[in-house]
């Protein structure tokens, strides 16, 4: 068993869903059967940060120490996700856009985490590009 796996095992009793669906019935013929549906798999804004940050930290994944932003967008809808997640890739939106974004993410769903991180690309969008010769 990984580290992770024993990092949730230890606080299953703790961990909800979004639809409080009992964790002992999130099973993959549940899964199958639509018993269990997608909704059922989504985090509770409940659940919290301290022991996610407990659990994904406990993983030995660096990136997963802070989940913040990810609890952030628990209630934000995928397909929101999707558009922020495509906007703040390189080169797919400049400085003005991602700025709209950050100010649309901080009046629609109060994202504090995630607005400070589009604010900040949208920022170093708007700063001249720093280029480097080489002889």
């Amino acid at each position: 068993m990984t580290l992770d796996r024993l990092a949730v095992e230890a606080q299953a009793e703790r961990l909800k869903t979004a639809t409080s669906l009992p964790r002992g019935e999130i099973t993959l013929a549940g899964v199958l059967s639509d018993e269990v549906r997608m909704k059922d798999l989504h985090s509770s804004r409940e659940v919290p940060v301290v022991l996610q940050a407990g659990v994904t930290g406990a993983s030995g994944r660096p990136q997963l120490k802070n989940p913040g932003r990810a609890v952030e967008l628990v209630e934000v809808p995928e397909s929101e996700i999707l558009r922020i997640y495509s906007t703040l890739r390189p080169r797919h939106a400049g400085a003005g856009e991602l700025l709209a974004l950050a100010a649309e993410l901080k009046l629609e769903y109060g994202v504090r985490r995630c607005v400070s991180l589009t604010r900040e690309a949208g920022e170093a969008h708007s700063r001249p590009a720093r280029v480097q010769l080489h002889d």
